[in-house]
């Protein structure tokens, strides 16, 4: 399967196959002002989850990378979104139904946007509107922080704070339906240095749990029940690149070629050399 290069590298693993329910129960409320207040209390609640998810990010890989849950918080704040999910409660919609509604709104407005990176944005949209449902619905999330093996994660679509939280030694890789390469999730990606293909439309279809997968972040290939050449060839292209970079680079009449990295975290320097 041939999808979006987002992170360089070659991980062949088992496939964890990551659905999520994000149904919502839109029947209307009888009570307004109770779920006024359920939705102020899971905007409290959000923000906290969010702020803890930033520390860990800040913590593990980055500051500046971390800066991505500042805007998720901000938009926990936009009048655009409160605006419009506080006028649906009053008008008898419940607080589930109505944080679904408005984030649907607004991320189609981001979708039909014709810039590349402010189209990516309409995951970060989505990855606080589900933080919200589940605060409201009481839903668990499954967690990718306590896997028991190391796996490749197979899913619809990660959320940028899923991807922050990844165990990078029990994540080999992850490929995706969604996605693009200037989200925020392959932005994560490439700086945790774990290979990924996105917006490859339907592998979750294709991919059961615990098939054996190629995936291949430089050339953007995914391979379901690779077969020993396979991987080998694909390894073997990932050497190639490892050694010309800790070899002396130089043109064809000899001048040297200075061969950096450009780093914004202790792990970005120990990914570079």
């Amino acid at each position: 399967m041939k999808g979006v290069a987002a992170s360089e590298g070659c991980a062949v693993g088992q496939a964890l196959v990551y659905a999520i329910d994000e149904s919502v129960d839109g029947a209307p409320a009888s009570d307004p002002e109770g779920e006024l207040a359920r939705f102020h209390s899971a905007l409290e609640q959000a923000a906290e989850s969010l702020r803890q998810v930033r520390a860990h990010a800040a913590e593990q890989i980055g500051e500046a990378e971390a800066q991505v849950f500042d805007a998720h918080l901000l938009m926990l704040q936009d009048p655009t979104l409160t605006d419009s999910v506080e006028q649906a409660i009053r008008s008898g919609a419940s607080a589930s139904g109505a944080v679904q509604h408005a984030v649907d709104e607004i991320a189609a407005m981001f979708a039909a946007l014709p810039d590349e990176y402010f189209r990516a944005r309409e995951a970060d949209v989505r990855d606080v509107g589900q933080r919200l449902g589940r605060v409201l619905d009481g839903r668990p999330h499954l967690s990718l922080t306590d896997l028991p093996e190391p796996v490749i994660v197979i899913a619809h679509d990660l959320s940028p704070s899923d991807t922050a939280t990844l165990r990078r030694d029990m994540v080999l890789g992850f490929a995706t339906d969604a996605g693009g390469y200037t989200a925020h999730t392959a932005i994560l990606a490439r700086t945790m240095g774990i290979p990924a293909v996105v917006g490859l439309g339907d592998i979750t279809q294709r991919v059961r749990a615990g098939d054996r997968v190629l995936l291949d972040g430089t050339s953007g290939e995914v391979t379901i029940a690779p077969t020993a050449a396979q991987i080998e060839a694909a390894r073997s292209g990932q050497y190639a690149v490892t050694a010309v970079i800790r070899e002396r680079v130089t043109t064809l009449d000899g001048a040297g070629v200075e061969v950096a990295c450009n780093a914004g975290s202790v792990a970005d320097v120990q990914a570079g050399v």
